[in-house]
């Protein structure tokens, strides 16, 4: 009786050390209550077994000890189930807190059954029994018995599954020691059971009060306490699961430990899939680059208290991602782990290079505006002076005859200067009027402008149509929203982006150009896509410049693109393009929901 004792003091006395310590603590998290509950249940359970062996040492038998063991025995699975699914990070419960109900109702009805046993007697028959029954004999149980015990081994089953599923991938996963070692210490009761049933431990006793007594020692120190040791509260779950940054938090070897949605979807996995991969892994998943420039500062120095790693990341998709990454404390001033903050900077990046385009074409614009009135005045004396020299020249080669001159060869010589004259002055006010077009709209009254319209008349001004030189596909949708705009200039916009397209694939035998329009969730949208040579990266930045041309000179002007730009900035709308080398280029023309008519 004395070993029987001695083990089950031993469980007790574990148990409540770690009660005290977590208590001592002040913290009070879900996973702070849960380790408290686990451990006055264990208590609960093992003081019973320790009452009832020193009563019956004396001789003395005492029901209430037994009812305080399976009172204690019923209480320990459900808590042992939502401990493990908070230490493996399982948001199981916390997405169906319905599953709580329908744990917790089935213990405590169980309780209940154990407290009122006497009486129904469907629990036990009489407690007096229990006392007297061997290891094999189980006369004393009840209708009930089964039942309400058979729901506790399903619970505890459960909860050790969680845990073998977190050891396992801990070993597997660059952790093999403390896998293995969180394997065996969950094990441990089994093991300890299956010993004493098959009949291979020399001890011929039930020996589950001090494999139980070690179990929680281990998982103490082992899982527990640095759980328990957290820097972050159960307010993760308010404020970290909702947060507009992605958040990675890692253990104090590198291993992603838990992510947020926001981290799960900037990264496109899914948190399984990131789970116990080394951080540097899941951020060269981003960028392979990035995987170097983290070990070479970074989870060592990070780790020993080094200054916060921050990077830029260009992703294979185009997005740029911001990490930040720091060394979390516990709360004894030890590193416990890693966390890395992810922001998306994308749109952040668009939105600026939009802001600076645009601020580039309100200066033009002003410019433009200043010299299209100074320059407009002196060019129509050019224009008029020219006309009157050309009125001039038949008196001239009238008076040229009456001297004896050539005056047919004379006077094709001057018809053809004053011709070249009078088509550099109409080139210089195209210039112009190409640059009057940075102004706002003119008093032009908005319409109902269909925007399939706008892309056939467009593409007819291009000259663009089915069987030409270069291979066209028109997907355009039907019962498009009608936009309130100015028809001439969105053609005008769109001309510009077919005439730079059909330079792009000039020479090239198998040209594309694909044109499609399409409601999306915020507007409109115009797609031109053609399969041309595609923008050098870098020049890419600077396409939508004012007068930025790669035409040779007197081909081009530099202020198609920045034309439509600008006219689509005047609708509320935007202009991008997205182009690689060898993979053409795709204009988009998007226009905001609420400018439709």
């Amino acid at each position: 009786m004395l070993p029987q004792l001695t083990e089950s003091l031993f469980t007790f006395a574990s148990c409540a050390a770690v009660a005290v310590y977590v208590v001592s603590r002040g913290e009070r998290g879900l996973v702070h209550w849960l380790v408290i509950g686990l451990m006055g249940s264990m208590m609960l359970w093992t003081g019973g077994l320790a009452v009832n062996q020193v009563l019956a040492t004396l001789g003395i038998f005492s029901g209430n000890a037994f009812l305080v063991c399976f009172l204690g025995v019923f209480a320990i699975p459900p808590c042992w189930v939502m401990l493990a699914a908070t230490y493996g990070r399982l948001r199981l419960f916390a997405e169906h807190p319905g599953l709580i109900v329908a744990m917790l109702v089935p213990s405590t009805l169980s309780d209940l059954v154990v407290v009122t046993n006497s009486a129904h007697r469907l629990f036990v028959r009489d407690f007096s029994l229990v006392s007297a029954a061997g290891g094999d004999d189980f006369s004393f149980a009840g209708p009930l018995f089964w039942v309400t015990v058979g729901w506790a081994v399903l619970l505890w089953s459960l909860g050790t599954a969680i845990y073998l599923g977190l050891a396992f991938r801990l070993a597997v996963g660059g952790e093999p020691s403390r896998g293995l070692g969180l394997g065996f210490a969950i094990l441990l009761p089994l093991l300890a059971i299956l010993a004493i049933g098959l009949g291979l431990s020399p001890v011929k006793r039930d020996m589950t009060p001090m494999a139980l007594g070690l179990s929680v020692v281990l998982l103490f120190f082992m899982s527990w306490r640095h759980r328990l040791s957290e820097t972050l509260p159960l307010a993760r779950r308010d404020v970290i699961e909702h947060l507009s940054e992605g958040v990675i938090l890692t253990d104090a070897s590198g291993l992603v430990v838990d992510i947020n949605p926001r981290a799960a979807e900037i990264l496109d996995r899914s948190a399984a899939r990131v789970r116990h991969r080394p951080v540097a892994q899941v951020i060269a998943d981003l960028d392979v680059e990035a995987e170097s420039l983290l070990h070479q500062r970074s989870i060592d120095g990070l780790l020993a208290g080094g200054p916060t790693l921050t990077l830029e990341l260009e992703t294979d998709d185009d997005r740029l991602v911001e990490l930040s990454a720091a060394c979390v404390r516990a709360s004894d001033g030890e590193p416990a782990g890693l966390y890395a903050m992810l922001r998306d900077r994308t749109e952040q990046r668009r939105y600026e290079h939009f802001l600076l385009q645009s601020q580039r074409l309100e200066t033009v614009a002003g410019l433009s505006a200043g010299i299209a009135h100074e320059v407009n005045n002196p060019l129509a004396f050019v224009r008029a002076n020219l006309n009157h020299v050309q009125g001039a020249i038949g008196l001239l080669t009238d008076r040229i005859k009456e001297l004896g001159g050539d005056e047919q060869a004379e006077g094709d010589e001057l018809r053809l200067v004053v011709e070249e004259s009078v088509e550099g002055i109409d080139r210089i006010s195209r210039i112009i009027e190409r640059m009057r077009r940075y102004s706002r709209i003119q008093d032009e009254e908005l319409e109902s402008v269909s925007l399939n319209e706008v892309v056939e008349d467009a593409m007819r001004m291009a000259q663009l149509h089915p069987g030409g030189p270069l291979a066209l596909e028109l997907d355009l949708q039907e019962d498009l929203p009608a936009l309130r705009a100015s028809k001439e200039h969105l053609i005008q916009a769109l001309l510009n982006v077919f005439v730079n397209a059909r330079q792009a694939l000039s020479g090239q035998h198998d040209s594309e150009l694909r044109v499609l329009t399409r409601r999306v969730e915020d507007g409109t949208e115009i797609r031109v896509r053609d399969n041309g040579p595609g923008i050098p990266p870098e020049i890419r930045s600077r396409v939508l410049d004012p007068f930025f041309t790669t035409k040779p000179p007197g081909e081009g002007t530099g202020l198609g693109l920045s034309i439509s730009f600008g006219i689509l900035r005047e609708h509320g709308g935007t202009l991008e393009l997205d182009s690689q080398p060898g993979t053409g280029t795709e204009v988009v023309m998007h226009f905001p929901a609420d400018s439709d008519s």
